[in-house]
């Protein structure tokens, strides 16, 4: 349905957007893992926020693309982007503690701040408002992996892929799953 929507939005002319087709945009850009799209995600989702101040996605995507930046090693100052993302996702949060997107991109901070066990708990959340939330679950994985947990990781990172197959993140759980492997000493698999 998202890719439906950051398609749909796409082709519509940018005077005639609103905040939840910058945020579409900003999704967009935000899978695209390039520098220049992170950066182009962050504008966009500020457009959104300007439009609907009280909307969290677009300070989740925010959050994200911080996060993103860091993990590709394109962050000029570590200590700024993650302040940066955690002031997002903090936002977010405030505005709707039952969205659980909300909860996955401040829970994911968490995990850059080395506070696995309150984003593991924070996940539980998450999936708790919302099972189908392949983010929550890909999330929980990672917080599970950084807190030495590799064996209790894997199961989140297959229901993540389990629950979107086509889903344009899934390397990053592939990725990871590897990693939590690797933790767990499984190293066959």
């Amino acid at each position: 349905m998202l890719e439906a929507e950051m398609q749909r939005v796409r082709r519509k002319e940018p005077q005639a957007l609103g905040a939840w087709e910058y945020a579409m945009r900003a999704l967009w850009h935000l899978g695209r893992y390039t520098r220049e799209d992170l950066v182009e995600a962050r504008r966009l989702a500020a457009q959104s926020t300007v439009l609907d101040p009280g909307a969290t996605l677009a300070f989740n995507i925010t959050a994200f693309s911080h996060l993103n930046e860091i993990g590709q090693g394109w962050s000029s100052s570590l200590p700024q982007s993650v302040m940066a993302a955690y002031e997002s996702a903090s936002k977010a949060v405030a505005l709707d503690s039952r969205d659980a997107a909300s909860q996955t991109a401040l829970a994911a901070c968490e995990v850059f701040i080395r506070r696995t066990d309150d984003a593991i708990a924070r996940l539980k959340i998450a999936i708790d408002l919302n099972p189908n939330l392949t983010w929550a679950h890909g999330n929980l994985g990672i917080a599970l992996t950084f807190s030495g947990r590799g064996d209790e990781a894997v199961a989140p990172f297959n229901e993540a892929l389990r629950q979107s197959p086509r889903d344009q993140f899934n390397f990053y759980w592939h990725y990871l799953m590897g990693f939590a492997l690797f933790i767990a000493g499984r190293y066959p698999e």
